[in-house]
């Protein structure tokens, strides 16, 4: 039995009322765990161990996030339409099935035992704290999304298998699967709502001689951005939703940073002596097989005739929150690739095979890089590799700085990285792979002679200038080389000053420049001149005086998005990480890996331009949209809540967003969707999280911002509170001391946990 002792918070009211500041409250007694909550609703943990923090850590994600935490879960064992019903058109149905084929619960409770006690202690003292608050709060939950409760241990491991493994990582496989079964070799896709920018910068870069860092993830908006209808989220809606917490344990760590809501691990943040940052690196580890298959469910593999292993599986589906219920029962086939996620009328099937599904230390893995105290331990932990994705940009106070191109990376056996993009034949036993690189032949960079890298979804050979590795130095197979039109703005921010501010640093983060304007407009103005057309005179009037940027009062920004979108004259998604977000052939001089900064560049179809900068305008004339129209008029990035009950969201919110999509190059990148409502574009991902730290020599100094705050739940004022900083393009003070975090006190409350 687990003692659980929760003391009453004490209001900010009752302490003004006292005539000893705050400072001097009845001290905690040494068992106890303090959660100091701020004015932005984040909470700040005092422990004595690393159990009692993660415990308070869950009851925390509870006050803030209780609905959403309990969906993530509900999503990650497979049993969204046993809770919520089977969803429109069956999609909760088809991810519960997802789920169970891909085998996330039982690989789980796998990883649980085996990933050894000091992580197992870690995940029980997390859900323990989620569990324990719901017994005191379960009133304040709806009934039918309550049903979740309790939760487990391995909840936490399932849903960062859901995440980052079938989410991040399985996003190309499951779109090209798709593309499979119309047809297609492959899907020209990309992790579309997925991408980041991070920066670190020596002390010799520095004007201040101190080491510094910006991280900036770009996911979707989660449970509060733009929503579909009026019922029910769908299953995954939450699952890439950030909170903010500080967790200081005396002697251990003094650590800030964000965690999807419903686990446990950390994944981005910075503590006294170090901080890192993720960005979506374009690895290909999550591979899909074609099998033709013969008299039945069989399969060539080389010499080979192979049979697909099967065994039943089966789901609830109820009658949304009801006992009303009814099985579905199904099949689950697999070959020697992994399970068959998808088949086709013509006798294929397609097999899907994920890397790092044997990583079961996650936790441990980011609570020693959280603890970690320079870059020998961080390494350390990092080169665990439990994490089977992304980049990491790492800097700390010593000076040192670090760019991995990192996660589980097939070894292949020839070809080049677009060999291994559409579906792979899968009678050649060759390219079944068994091996990930090793993390010291990882292409990786440690304090460059530029004195910065830099990471915004771009290959490896461009993180730093001059280049410090070489694609010749590695694999063909082991990344593409192109340096799109974001990551180029990064790198020419880092390169225009011999030492470089804070100030700097931030502001060029919060650029809304559109690189793709510089690289057509000396072309294009001309053009719509030559023409002699009264319309096209006038956009061309537009076009020149128009700062290029997508400040929310930029005029002129409008009329380009409508010209490019004339342009390239397509209905279909960006491209992948490994190709432009512009097709080549619309500029006059294509991109070239030898000269990086300065490609793509100039108008590659001119007659084509002409008609297309005539259509963008006929655009704007027929919805009667001045040319010159701010882009604050048409896109705007707006919040939503929702009642008790989960259902009925309704906007808390709503500014007007500086930023544009990726196509343009600029670093603030917010990705929009339009609004049924009013027609205008609403901001649907992008912009999340931010960190801008300096290792000073007393400690990290650092400003952070939650674009869409530190809560969901019904009624909290903390989902829309720091929206205002991020349309004034602003940040907000990282209260890191106990004097700064009292002097911004929301109320405080203590809590004991004693473990098993």
């Amino acid at each position: 039995m687990h003692r659980r002792h929760f003391t009453a918070a004490v209001a900010l009211a009752t302490l003004a009322a006292c005539s000893t500041p705050l400072q001097s409250t009845t001290a905690t007694p040494a068992s106890a765990t303090e959660i100091l909550w701020d004015n932005y609703g984040v909470p700040h943990i005092y422990a004595d161990d690393a159990q009692a923090a993660y415990y308070a850590f869950g009851r925390a994600q509870m006050e803030n996030h209780a609905e959403l935490l309990l969906l993530n879960v509900a999503s990650a064992r497979g049993r969204y339409a046993e809770y919520f019903g089977a969803g429109k058109n069956d999609e909760n149905v088809r991810s519960d099935m997802d789920v169970l084929t891909n085998s996330i619960p039982e690989r789980a409770e796998q990883w649980l035992a085996s990933g050894g006690e000091e992580q197992r202690a870690l995940l029980s003292a997390f859900a323990d704290g989620v569990n324990d608050w719901a017994e005191s709060n379960r009133d304040t939950i709806d009934p039918a999304i309550a049903r979740v409760l309790p939760i487990k241990p391995s909840d936490s491991l399932a849903l960062y298998q859901l995440s980052v493994h079938y989410s991040f990582m399985g996003a190309r496989a499951y779109t090209n699967a798709k593309a499979w079964q119309a047809g297609q070799k492959r899907a020209e896709i990309s992790n579309s709502a997925f991408g980041s920018n991070a920066y670190a910068i020596t002390p010799k870069k520095s004007a201040t001689g101190n080491a510094m860092l910006i991280g900036n993830p770009h996911i979707d908006l989660g449970a509060v951005g733009p929503q579909r209808d009026n019922g029910f989220p769908a299953a995954r809606k939450g699952l890439f939703h950030w909170m903010e917490a500080h967790l200081v344990i005396p002697g251990k760590t003094n650590f800030t940073g964000v965690a999807f809501v419903g686990s446990s691990l950390q994944a981005i943040g910075f503590n006294d002596n170090l901080g890192w940052s993720h960005t979506v690196n374009a690895i290909q580890n999550a591979d899909v097989y074609d099998l033709k298959l013969e008299d039945g469910d069989k399969y060539r593999f080389g010499n080979q005739t192979l049979a697909l292993t099967k065994r039943p599986a089966s789901l609830k589906v109820c009658d949304f929150g009801t006992d009303q219920c009814e099985a579905r029962s199904f099949t689950i086939a697999s070959s020697v690739h992994g399970p068959v996620i998808a088949r086709r009328g013509d006798s294929h099937a397609l097999a899907l095979k994920i890397a790092g599904l044997d990583t079961d230390r996650p936790a441990l893995q980011y609570w020693r890089m959280m603890t970690a105290s320079n870059i020998t331990q961080f390494e350390s932990a990092f080169s665990m590799l439990q994490m089977p994705y992304f980049n990491v940009i790492y800097a700390d106070r010593d000076g040192h700085i670090m760019h991995v191109d990192a996660g589980q990376r097939p070894v292949r056996p020839w070809g080049d990285y677009d060999t291994y993009r559409g579906i792979l034949d899968g009678s050649d036993p060759r390219l079944l792979w068994k091996e990930t690189v090793a993390w010291n032949k990882l292409p990786q960079v440690r304090d460059p002679v530029g004195g910065f890298v830099q990471n915004s979804n771009d290959s490896p050979w461009t993180s730093t200038f001059p280049a410090a590795i070489k694609p010749s130095q590695f694999p063909a197979w082991m990344s593409f080389n192109l340096m799109d039109l974001r990551p180029q703005q990064s790198a020419l921010a880092l390169l225009t000053k011999p030492r470089l501010t804070m100030d700097d640093l931030v502001t060029a983060k919060q650029s809304t420049r559109m690189i793709l304007a510089d690289r057509w407009l000396p072309d294009l103005i001309p053009l719509a001149r030559k023409s002699g057309d009264a319309d096209l005179l006038a956009a061309a009037k537009v076009l020149e005086s128009w700062d290029r940027r997508a400040d929310t009062d930029s005029k002129g920004a409008v009329l380009f998005d409508r010209f490019r979108v004339a342009y390239v004259a397509t209905d279909a998604p960006p491209p992948p990480n490994g190709n432009p977000t512009t097709p080549p052939e619309m500029f006059r001089t294509a991109f070239d890996p030898a000269r990086p900064l300065e490609t793509p560049v100039g108008i590659g179809q001119p007659e084509r331009a002409v008609l297309a900068l005539r259509e963008a305008v006929q655009s704007m004339q027929k919805d009667k949209l001045p040319l010159d129209i701010e882009w604050g008029a048409i896109h705007r990035i707006a919040l939503t809540g929702r009642d008790k009950s989960w259902r009925n969201p309704r906007e808390l919110a709503n500014y007007p967003s500086a930023g544009s999509m990726d196509a343009y190059g600029g670093l603030r990148l917010v990705k929009y969707v339009p609004s049924p409502a009013d027609g205008k574009m609403r901001a649907a991902a992008g912009e999340g999280w931010i960190q801008a730290i300096e290792f000073q020599p007393d400690g990290a100094k650092a400003q952070v911002l939650l674009v869409y705050g530190n809560a969901s739940r019904p009624g909290s004022p903390h989902i829309v509170d720091q929206l205002p900083l991020f349309a004034e393009k602003a940040l907000r003070p990282a209260w890191r001391d106990r004097r700064s975090i009292e002097a911004n006190l929301s109320r405080r409350e203590t809590v004991d946990y004693s473990g098993k």
